[in-house]
């Protein structure tokens, strides 16, 4: 099945082979589409540090990776240092910007 999105058809496959169904791809299709022409091009944790200003979700929503990964003996330094690169953010220890990928890609085993 395709869906014709802004840059040619798409093609949706496997929807029933993963407990979807094609109503729920057109319905991920449209919403892509929709938020494709929102006038908001950043949201969560960028928007909350660039626009809001303001403490971000980061340790529920991308430190918990760490945890899983520490359950089951695996490491994470990228991510653990990207958290602590947005807590650096949030408290104004480190402005916002380029540099932080290289301080980023320094955890990089």
């Amino acid at each position: 099945m395709t869906v014709d999105g802004d840059a040619g058809p798409i093609l949706i496959w496997g929807a029933g082979a993963v407990g979807g169904t094609i109503g729920a791809c057109l319905a991920r299709a449209e919403m892509v589409a929709h938020n494709r022409r929102s006038a908001k091009s950043h949201s969560g944790i960028w928007r909350d540090l660039a626009v809001r200003k303001r403490r971000t979700e980061v340790d529920e929503q991308i430190a918990i990776v760490a945890g899983i990964a520490a359950a089951h003996g695996r490491t994470t330094p990228v991510l653990d240092r990207l958290v602590r690169l947005v807590h650096e953010i949030e408290e104004g220890q480190r402005p916002q910007g380029r540099a932080n990928l290289d301080a980023l890609a320094e955890a990089a085993p």
